[in-house]
């Protein structure tokens, strides 16, 4: 039973793991081609990401999430800087 439970969370981690990386290479390569759109769906993400991370935490008390949160929380920041330089160099970039 609990080699079953164990293998169960590292297929979850995995899954995990592969669909986070995947959503973050959409939003990276969007943000590289400077589309407006990728910051705040980066930000809206990124922020929805550590929600769960948080939320798995309290069931699993597994560090890893923590210390991917905060780096979530660092790549924020960073977006989050990025986006006020961008609009504000250009703020007209993203209107029709």
């Amino acid at each position: 039973m609990g080699s079953r439970l164990f293998r169960g969370t590292k297929h979850f981690y995995a899954f995990y793991l592969l669909s986070h990386g995947l959503v973050k290479l959409f939003l990276v390569a969007g943000l590289l081609r400077n589309k407006l759109w990728a910051y705040p769906a980066s930000l809206v993400v990124m922020g929805l990401f550590i929600v769960y991370q948080l939320y798995r935490f309290s069931y699993t008390h597994g560090w890893g999430l923590i210390v991917l949160s905060v780096f979530d929380i660092v790549v924020i920041w960073l977006i989050w800087h990025e986006y006020r330089v961008v609009r504000r160099l250009d703020p007209l970039k993203g209107r029709p």
